[in-house]
């Protein structure tokens, strides 16, 4: 009829068709600014494959309204309308409130690879049990009579190879009760059902589990080494961080003068609330007047409000790898001055050494020469 002919008209919306031409012409001058700026980087860029989905959205919803007010209706256009869902794609990874769905799309396609070999090794482990299974199956049905409902049983579950991998594989995965294939299996002999009991023990406990944990490890991984996640993380932390700074040194801050002393410093360390945040940052209670002096740079005797926020920001955390290299160059340095200053004063000591050595020789010569005028 005509409407399997697909002859029937589809009629959007005014509103709608208003609407898609809209943003179709900002997704374009949007494109032709980027473009314009960006030159030849927009397409050998640092992200060239995010630029050529922007380009090919962009024609193909053009291509799209092109073929629409032309008056064709072809499967072609309902595959461009298909398109258009990739356009929650730039919003997915525009916006910073989709943190968490950029990071589970990221899992998803960084466990590509691991889940390939996980269906390979569940596969090769699975047909080492389906073999026995299929070797007691096969006997008993060539044995039984015509109308046995167990034999009936097993051909359902276990005729063929793929069919006898699909029902173990649902048995440990919840698609069928393995206590069911348990029972079919029984008959065929006490071997063959001890066999798959094994085989449901080892999946469940032991190969599921390590399947599970491999991929966990790698979206830990991935959370941790992936640039954006770890730089966005941070950043939300230590924004975090200094809100939760402030708050305290304005409710130490008794008097209102914008200054902490030692006294409200130490004061404030019996909090449970500031103790919890010091503790975080590694510091604990005994160390307060030396973690005053530390975060006091100017030697005045007051902590000021951005000396208590960036001092304690740069407590949080281990030592960093630069933080070492600097501090190892600054020590190669007082090294090498200590060392210079250690021979000038050697140097020093040996001219006043020589020097002293020199006297001691012309006393020892009037010595003697006074010696010699007093026995002639």
């Amino acid at each position: 009829n005509a409407y399997r002919q697909g002859r029937v008209k589809e009629a959007d919306p005014w509103w709608m068709s208003f609407i898609d031409r809209l943003f179709v012409i900002a997704f374009a001058g949007e494109l032709t600014v980027r473009l314009i700026g960006l030159e030849l980087r927009f397409w050998a860029g640092r992200d060239w494959l995010w630029n050529l989905l922007d380009f090919f959205l962009v024609v193909t919803s053009i291509v799209e309204i092109v073929l629409l007010d032309s008056g064709l209706n072809v499967s072609f256009v309902r595959l461009l309308r298909f398109l258009r869902m990739l356009r929650s794609v730039r919003v997915i990874r525009v916006l910073r409130f989709f943190r968490e769905l950029r990071f589970l799309l990221f899992s998803v396609l960084n466990s590509l690879v691991p889940l390939f070999w996980s269906l390979v090794f569940l596969c090769l482990a699975q047909f080492v049990f389906v073999l026995v299974a299929l070797d007691g199956v096969t006997e008993y049905v060539s044995s039984a009579s015509a109308g046995d409902s167990v034999a009936e049983g097993m051909l359902k579950y276990f005729n063929g190879i793929f069919l006898a991998l699909l029902s173990h594989f649902a048995g440990i995965s919840g698609g069928l009760n393995w206590m069911e294939l348990f029972k079919l299996l029984e008959h065929a002999g006490w071997n063959v059902s001890c066999f798959f009991v094994i085989y449901v023990i080892v999946m469940t406990l032991m190969v599921m589990n390590i399947i599970t944990g491999i991929f966990v490890n790698d979206a830990i991984d991935l959370a941790q080494t992936h640039r954006e996640f770890a730089v966005q993380a941070d950043k939300e932390r230590e924004a975090e961080l200094v809100l939760q700074l402030s708050d305290i040194f304005q409710d130490l801050d008794k008097d209102a003068s914008g200054k902490l002393t030692l006294t409200e410093f130490e004061a404030a360390l019996f909090k449970t609330e500031v103790e919890g945040l010091f503790w975080e940052l590694g510091v604990v209670r005994e160390d307060a007047l030396s973690l005053f002096d530390l975060l006091d740079v100017d030697g005045s005797g007051e902590l000021e409000i951005g000396e208590f926020v960036v001092g304690c920001l740069n407590l949080r955390g281990g030592a960093k790898a630069l933080s070492v290299e600097m501090l190892l160059k600054e020590n190669k340095k007082m090294m090498k001055f200590m060392k210079r200053r250690l021979e000038v004063m050697q140097g020093k000591l040996d001219d006043v050494r020589y020097g002293l050595l020199g006297a001691q020789a012309i006393d020892d010569k009037h010595d003697k020469a006074n010696g010699r005028t007093q026995n002639v």
